[in-house]
């Protein structure tokens, strides 16, 4: 198996980080190369919530199903992908300052064995670090661009109502 590993800040609280990437409903506009994400089980949030996602990974079609084995509010998502794309998904969210440090770590196999040791040792494992560290920084585009949007609309502070 591989493993890739990546951090970012953003600025914004821990329960407004957590609570975006904990909502799958947000997925297809940070996750890079997933453009479907779908509950399949009752449950859509918080521990043993299930989805299936799909995608294309240099233009090979993948799909897997995340199912969420540890959730732990404002501080951390487990999951497991089965069967296309193998792995141990962890999300970690660390309050800093006014600010949030999220860490994406995980041991992943993805499903090309017949595209060989060379292809699938370099340029897909390079691929998939570039998709995490790609997602993480729409993240925190669309998490401080949104908080941007909400400061602008308040009303100025000791402005008259007249």
């Amino acid at each position: 198996m591989s493993q890739v590993q990546s951090s970012i800040y953003i600025e914004a609280p821990v329960e407004e980080v957590f609570g975006y990437v904990a909502d799958y409903r947000h997925s297809k506009e940070y996750l890079v190369g997933f453009t479907r994400f779908e509950p399949v089980s009752s449950r859509v949030y918080g521990l043993g919530a299930k989805v299936y996602a799909a995608g294309r990974i240099r233009g090979i079609p993948v799909f897997t199903y995340l199912e969420i084995t540890e959730f732990v509010p404002n501080r951390r998502i487990v999951s497991r992908s089965f069967p296309s794309i193998v792995g141990n998904p962890v999300w970690s969210f660390e309050p800093k300052g006014t600010g949030t440090v999220v860490t994406f770590s995980s041991d992943f196999r993805l499903p090309f064995p017949v595209v060989g040791r060379f292809l699938r040792g370099i340029v897909l494992e390079d691929e998939v670090r570039w998709h995490v560290e790609e997602s993480l920084r729409r993240l925190k585009r669309l998490i401080e661009s949104r908080r941007q949007a909400a400061k602008s609309s308040e009303p100025e502070a000791g402005r008259s109502g007249g």
